[in-house]
This record gives C-alpha cells, structure tokens and sequence, in this order.
C-alpha cells in the first residue's frame, strides 16, 4: 500500500508541474516506506534521475529533504543501538549475499536454495556467537569478493533477477502450497495486465 501510495504521490506532483509541496509529502512517504520494505530504497534512486532528467529540480529538492526528514532519526537510532550506521536494516547483509554469490540462482531465498542455505550455515560456523547486525559487514565482505572477481557471473546473474521479478516461476513460488504459487501467478497476471495497459 505505500508503494502504491509513493506512485500515486509521484504521478500527481510530476502531472502538477513540480510542486515542492507534493515532492515533499511523497518523499516522507518513501521515508517511511524505506523503513517498512527496505526494498523500496530502489525507487529513490529511480524517481530522482527521472525529476533530474527532467528538470524538475524544486520536486526532487523536496521530496529528498521529506525522506531525509523521516530516514535520518532512524537511522541515527540503528548508530546508538548497534554502534554503527546501517543504510536501512540489519538483515542487509545476508539479504545481500544471499542473491550476490557462486550458488545464487537470482531467484529464491535460502528456503528455496538448500546450497545456499548449506554455505550460511558454514558462514555462521566460521564466526560463532555473532549476531545478525554483527555479522552483517562478513556478508557484505563475501558478496563483494565474489561480484568483483566474477563480473561477467555478476552481470548473468542480474539478468535472471530480472526475469524472476516479472516472471513467477522460480522455486520460491513452486516451493510452498498449490494456492501459494495460483495466487502469485494470479496476482502478478493483474499486475500485467494493468502494465501493459498503462504502457499502452
């Protein structure tokens, strides 16, 4: 919902012609989107190149000082509590690794992948007693080894992530119920279906 909420928000101040007004409250939105579903990071990147392409520089202004607004009190609150800064949640780093080394297949999590979830055993193992926060930077430190000494892997592998976002076969849906994966597909088909019609 506030993912929807966000595309809304951006459609209607993009369609105004800049208000910093709307760029502002979209932004406090994605704030707090961003602290809800860190995937939703994403779309700052994206939305602003766009307002930048674009020239609408009073509606990117704002809606980075909205977000800013919301994201930087958490964010200074994960520095006290962990004693170090976190770009959204502690998970990051597993997260990371997970879809970013040798036995990823660009679709699933460590359910779906019993490799994967082999190797985070023998990760953890390696550093006992650690918790999640404080194991975050070996994940990121292990993802980052294996992407700069395998960029063409890297880059095939992003391709498949791609595909597993707009397509929902991979074993992450075929790994649950029946109804599970009739859901996603049904789902996902409405979501089509309204694409290629906003495409359209």
């Amino acid at each position: 919902p506030l993912g929807l909420f966000i595309a809304w928000l951006f459609d209607r101040g993009v369609a105004k012609g800049d208000p910093p007004r709307a760029g502002f409250l979209c932004g406090v939105v994605v704030g707090l989107a961003v602290i809800t579903r860190p995937a939703i990071i994403l779309f700052l990147p994206l939305a602003g190149g766009y307002l930048l392409w674009k020239r609408r520089l009073r509606m990117a202004g704002a809606m980075a000082i909205g977000v800013l607004l919301v994201y930087l009190p958490w964010t200074a609150r994960n520095y006290v509590f962990h004693g170090r800064v976190m770009v959204v949640a502690s998970d990051g780093g597993v997260t990371f690794w997970t879809g970013n080394n040798p036995l990823a297949t660009g679709e699933g999590d460590m359910a779906a992948n019993t490799a994967i979830k082999l190797e985070n055993a023998r990760l953890r193992a390696a550093h006992p007693g650690l918790s999640e926060e404080e194991m975050e930077h070996f994940y990121y430190d292990e993802a980052f080894r294996w992407m700069r000494a395998h960029p063409l892997d890297w880059l095939t592998l992003e391709v498949k992530k791609a595909f597993y976002v707009v397509v929902p076969i991979g074993p992450s849906y075929t790994l649950h119920s029946a109804r599970y994966f009739v859901a996603s597909v049904v789902s996902y088909g409405a979501l089509l279906i309204l694409g290629l019609v906003a495409l359209v």
